[in-house]
């Protein structure tokens, strides 16, 4: 029977089962050692957790475990074990190697995400100051002036949508076709509300809802828009809401005016969609802004919506959705009835994002209208060959059902 002495200096002797319970522990301790020996003090432990409380670390009981390796043929040669020793020293450098540097790594990320949120919040600091100053210059009692509601006798009750999508304001460009900028734009949308008073009085229309379907700035979505503006993205948005608040006023001499507004791709401030955070839209400052107009005055009431991106008009007997159209698939045949599913019946979606007006019925007398841009042909559209004149969009609405209709504006200015 083989023995030993402990750290006691008695003289143990120990069993083959201990010996060859103490050769297999061994082994699997150095298969996870990167110096290729072991712990003795975890040896220990796991011989007692086996049941064998006369085990030891001292050097006599290594001795012992060392000889009846070599017995049994597997003590490694000074050969073997220097050039396991270097190869696993080697595989201990490059994963110390790669905890440094994937620390080093995860720190610059931080260190990036936080540079970068510092940035977006430097930003945003800037543009809402940006946006205080702009405010604090409009003289607002120009703008605000409550008149009297002109006297009419209407003979039926008719409500009319009025939609102003993609107005792209800031925007300055010339092609052969069109010129746009702010001038222009804001002459524009003064023609735009004199058609519709001609309407309103034709058709003898009680109220009007004004629906903003996006896109109302140019603001920074391609590198091309930084060159195509001359105005800062909070100039664009105040000088904007600007235009649509003297455009409510001016209607509401002749009817009852309501006003809502959804988001589009441009009015992001954030250029890139990934990253942009929900609710970061020039429209809901604009919203803001007509909205508190709307409360101080008594010529148009807002219309709030169920969401930034989209919202849901009842309108008579019709349930009329808004969409830009950047984010629904809006040529997609069941398009209406998918929307169904989820908001409920509908009759109608009206969208604009891609500046040409179209109808189409997708079923008994439900439509998919897409209306066109106030701003026209650009260099953009003239690169991936679409172009189409300058319109808007009406949808007129009785007892007797509702009629979609284009509305032309100039081609050149």
């Amino acid at each position: 029977m083989a023995s030993y002495t402990n750290s006691d200096n008695q003289k143990i002797e120990v069993t083959e089962e201990h010996l060859s319970t103490a050769v297999a522990l061994y082994e699997e301790l150095r298969k996870t050692s990167t110096i290729n020996g072991i712990n003795w003090k975890k040896h220990k432990k796991l011989m007692e957790q086996e049941g064998f409380n006369d085990s030891d670390c001292n050097e006599a009981y290594r001795c012992l475990i060392k000889r009846e390796r070599k017995r049994l043929g597997i003590l490694l040669s000074p050969e073997q074990l220097s050039t396991l020793t270097v190869e696993t020293k080697l595989d201990t450098i490059k994963e110390q190697l790669g905890r440094i540097y994937s620390t080093k790594f995860e720190a610059r990320e931080e260190l990036n995400s936080l540079n970068r949120a510092k940035r977006e919040i430097t930003r945003d600091v800037l543009l809402v100051e940006s946006i205080v100053n702009r405010l604090d210059q409009i003289q607002w009692q120009d703008i605000v002036k409550v008149l009297p509601k002109k006297p009419t006798e209407k003979r039926a009750s008719k409500e009319m949508i009025a939609c102003i999508t993609d107005f792209h304001y800031g925007y300055e460009g010339k092609t052969p076709y069109s010129e746009y900028n702010p001038k222009i734009a804001e002459q524009l949308l003064d023609d735009y509300a004199n058609e519709l008073i001609r309407l309103i009085d034709k058709e003898d229309i009680q109220h009007v809802i004004v629906a903003n379907l996006g896109d109302l700035v140019e603001g920074n979505l391609r590198n091309q828009s930084l060159f195509d503006t001359q105005k800062t993205l909070s100039q664009q948005a105040i000088d904007a809401t600007e235009l649509i608040i003297k455009f409510l006023t001016k209607l509401s001499q002749y009817t009852s005016v309501s006003y809502c507004g959804i988001a589009g791709n441009h009015d992001r401030l954030n250029p890139n969609a990934k990253e942009n955070l929900r609710g970061d839209s020039v429209v809901i400052l604009s919203n803001a802004i007509v909205q508190q107009f709307a409360k101080y005055t008594n010529q148009v009431k807002y219309i709030e919506l169920e969401d930034e991106y989209y919202g849901i008009l009842n309108v008579g007997d019709y349930r009329v959705m808004l969409v830009h159209g950047d984010r629904t698939p809006i040529f997609k045949d069941s398009v209406l009835a998918d929307l169904s599913i989820i908001h409920g019946e509908l009759d109608l979606i009206l969208a604009g994002h891609y500046h040409r007006h179209s109808v189409r019925e997708v079923a008994i007398d439900k439509y998919v209208a897409i209306f066109g841009s106030i701003k026209g042909i650009d260099n953009y559209s003239l690169e991936i060959n679409k172009t189409s004149s300058r319109s808007q969009g009406v949808v007129i609405v009785d007892s007797y059902g509702f009629e979609i209709r284009q509305v032309k504006l100039c081609q050149l200015t």
